[in-house]
This record gives structure tokens, sequence and C-alpha cells, in this order.
């Protein structure tokens, strides 16, 4: 997004990555991914393809020093950069998985994605995946759309943008996912509307539902939107809940997800701003400070995960610590707040699926948990 106000989630400076930080980087992740059942190296920004000298060689260290040939090469771009042969040429020779931020038809898309000298974006993001698609139509098997929806209201208009996208019809399709603007540390006016769209939602679960009573798929934004909660809850262990509670059954800092920042540092996540270091590419993951971290999560949650009702549901992890809009602090009640209201929202959709009957939860039975 273009607005700013949130570098406290996302920092990004005009930096690149040098080869003297990456390569160790990628041997680092390579010498340790032998047990991982998906492994992947995903570039990141900022804007990756801005610096494609580096990340060529990037993607040429990998396929040769990979052993796994499933191993996935991932560029989250904007777009913009796939107008040129050369990055073109970088992701069908490496055969690179792009993540496309696209908001959905111009007029919304254009709002906040613009270039740098405040340009609407649309029309040349299309434009290069066009280009890309006719040069090589295998590229849709690893292409993926990520729709960021500011204002609520617009849900139906993305939704129904993409459902006539003819990339979606019919033969191999992009996935796509879709998230919410978080706008806390955003302006005013914009913050006020990622609450206004509760219509928009209801419509569009309406269409949604029938749709599956028909046994047909829907459109791609309302399954991102729906169909990934009801996959989880579908898939919920039913043990037995023990007498040790782990809050939000989290996945050990670092194990799952590295984060390597420019100057060699490590994180969690990439959405922690300039905080939870976590290690460095010359001393590797730091053990101490990852179980300081996660005491301070359990200390932080203990007395609320042991009284919630929507625990065993729970995603939030100890990223959560990162400071909020530069204050740093215990973990926001708004953060439980909105689980327990996403949690609400699940059974809602649950207890409408078993209603409707017929075809409508039968694809939950080939579902996997991502």
């Amino acid at each position: 997004m273009t607005h700013g106000g949130l570098d406290w989630q996302r920092g990004h400076s005009n930096d690149v990555m040098p080869w003297e930080i990456l390569e160790p980087s990628l041997q680092y992740f390579l010498n340790r991914c032998e047990a991982a059942p998906s492994p992947a190296v995903s570039f990141y920004g900022g804007e990756p393809l801005l610096a494609g000298e580096m990340l060529k060689r990037g993607c040429v260290f990998i396929r040769e020093h990979a052993d796994r040939p499933d191993l996935r090469i991932i560029i989250d771009t904007n777009g913009l950069m796939l107008e040129h042969e050369a990055m073109m040429d970088l992701v069908i020779q490496h055969e690179v998985h792009l993540q496309v931020s696209l908001d959905g038809p111009p007029d919304i898309h254009d709002r906040h994605r613009v270039d740098v000298v405040n340009r609407p974006t649309h029309t040349r993001i299309m434009a290069g995946l066009e280009a890309l698609v006719d040069k090589s139509p295998a590229v849709l098997d690893r292409l993926r759309f990520q729709v960021t929806v500011v204002d609520a209201r617009d849900l139906v208009s993305v939704a129904d943008w993409f459902a006539e996208l003819p990339w979606f019809v019919g033969g191999p399709a992009p996935t796509l996912g879709l998230n919410m603007a978080d706008l806390r540390g955003a302006p005013g006016d914009l913050r006020g509307k990622g609450s206004n769209g509760e219509e928009a939602r209801q419509e569009l679960w309406r269409r949604h539902l029938s749709a599956l009573v028909r046994g047909e798929r829907g459109d791609p934004v309302s399954r991102a939107l729906f169909e990934a909660p009801l996959i989880s809850y579908f898939h919920r262990s039913r043990r037995q809940q023990g007498d040790v509670l782990s809050p939000a059954g989290f996945c050990r800092m670092g194990e799952r997800r590295l984060h390597v920042t420019v100057d060699g540092m490590f994180q969690p996540c990439e959405r922690v701003g300039s905080s939870l270091k976590i290690g460095d590419v010359d001393r590797g993951w730091n053990s101490e400070r990852v179980d300081a971290l996660e005491r301070r999560f359990c200390e932080a949650m203990k007395e609320r995960c042991l009284g919630c009702w929507a625990q065993r549901l729970c995603a939030v992890c100890a990223t959560s610590l990162a400071p909020t809009n530069g204050v740093d602090g215990s973990i926001p009640v708004e953060v439980c707040e909105g689980v327990r209201e996403r949690t609400e929202e699940t059974f809602r959709l649950w207890l409408d699926l078993v209603e409707a009957g017929g075809e409508a939860a039968r694809f939950l039975e080939t579902s996997v948990v991502r």
C-alpha cells in the first residue's frame, strides 16, 4: 500500500541486499530444508524486480545448488517490471512462482497502487502479465494474485472483476489470496473503511453458498474469503484438551518461516517492522532469543487463552509482540477480540453450509490446510 503510516509493520527502504548477505542466506536455507514438505525461497520487498541482476544471480544459485527439484522460487511483486523482456525471461527460465499484488478492477486498484510519480498502475500490470502468459502459458500454473481490500464495500466489485478474468475461466488457472487491509496506524479516513462492508460480505456469501449448493465452485475471491476459515475448522483437532495449553498452538519462531533483512538479520516474519530479531546470517538462528520471545508471548497470553472459548481455533502467534505503530508493549486486546469475531463468523458460515445440505459442503472432503 502507498498511503503510509504502517512502517511499524512493513518498513521498506531503497536498500538492496548485497550478494555477501544473499549467498550465505540462501545456503543457510538450502542446508536446512531437507525435511521440509514444500520448501520455498521467496524474494520480497519493496519491489524485488527492481534488483533484477541480484535476483537473477540468486535464482541461478538456487537452481545450481538445491538438491530438491520441488523447491519453489517465489517472487512477491507489484507486477510493473514484468513489462520488461528480461524479467519475463527470468520468470520463464527459472520456473518462478509469481505472487502479484492486484486489487481488482482499475478504479479500485489504482486508488492506492500508484507508481513513484503517482500514476495508475493497473493497465501496465495487466499488459505485462498478458505478454508473459502469451510467451509462456505455463506461467498460469505458477501465478497467484494477492488481493488487498482496503474498503470492504468494494468486495462485490472485486469479486465480479476476477470472476470475469479469462484466466479463471477453464483450463489452468491462477490462484488467489485475499487480505482485508490491517489499517491500524493508518490515517483516520482509511481506518473507518475496514468495518463498513458487512452488506457486501453477506451478498458475496449468499451468492457463494448458492453456487456451492449447485455443485459449482463460485468466484475465486469468495473462495479465498470464505473457504479458508471453513477448511481450517473442518480439519480442526477433535482430541480432548490436555493439561498443558500452548497459546494459539503456535509454531516455533524461525522454523516454518524465516525472514532475512537486507543487512542479514533474521526475523520470524516480514510483517514485524524492524523488531523481533532472532539471529543473523553470520551466527544463525538464536535459540535463546527465540525462547525468550516465546516465553514473553506465553506470559502475555496465558490469562486470556485460559478463559477464551476460541483458543483451539486461534492463529495468533508470537509475531503479535511486534510494536504496533511504533509503540512497544503487550499484545493489544483488539487482537484477541478480532479472533473471536472471525471465529463466530466461521461458525455462522458452517451452520449455513449444514442447513443448505446437498453439495454445499462437498468441497471440504478434498480440502487441505495450507
